[in-house]
């Protein structure tokens, strides 16, 4: 009888895997990574946009997501769910909604809440009734939408830099086209 086969965990857990459950947790993991893969275009457009606070701020929260998964976890004797990277996404997508201005507690509190309050009482990533990053980013646009709300202007290849000689790195004709397409939103793109 296959499905009566189980793998123990670790003695201090002493929970059981199944094989159905390590085959849930390899399919969860496998499309947390391409998720991941995925997002990397926006991580490096708002380090690009944003600087160096945006990177910090996505660091702040999956450290967050991740403890708070990882102690929510122990609380309530659940089966360990970090390695599938569901937390990671959910601390990413919290930190990528987010203006770049935000200040760091409602990064670590909307994270907090997405795990703690959305994710964990449900069970985990695969049986959650929404999305614990919406939870956690409703729950701080309810509670603080003036920080929320309050997106700065980004930087880009089109404005003057305080290190640049320039205002553009292209020919003074193509910057002017690109900044009255982008005024315009005709350019989705860049």
């Amino acid at each position: 009888m296959d499905f009566l086969r189980t793998e123990e965990l670790p003695v201090e857990t002493g929970q059981v895997f199944t094989p159905e459950i390590k085959a849930e947790i390899g399919h969860t993991r496998k499309y947390m990574l391409e998720t991941l893969a995925m997002l990397a275009a926006p991580i490096i457009m708002a380090w690009y946009f944003y600087g160096g606070r945006a990177p910090r701020l996505m660091v702040i929260s999956v450290l967050t997501a991740v403890l708070c998964e990882f102690i929510g976890g122990h609380l309530i004797k659940s089966l360990p769910t970090i390695r599938d990277f569901s937390a990671v996404i959910t601390g990413l997508l919290i930190a990528l909604c987010l203006p770049a201005s935000v200040p760091v507690w409602v990064v670590v509190l909307a994270s907090a809440f997405a795990i703690l309050a959305a994710k964990l009482p449900f069970g985990n990533a695969r049986s959650a009734l929404f999305s614990p990053a919406a939870a956690g980013l409703a729950f701080v646009t309810i509670c603080f939408s003036d920080y929320v709300f309050a997106y700065p202007a980004p930087r880009s290849a089109f404005t003057a830099r305080p290190h640049s000689p320039r205002a553009c790195r292209f020919p003074k004709c193509f910057c002017k086209a690109l900044q009255w397409a982008a005024t315009r939103r005709i350019i989705w793109i860049f």
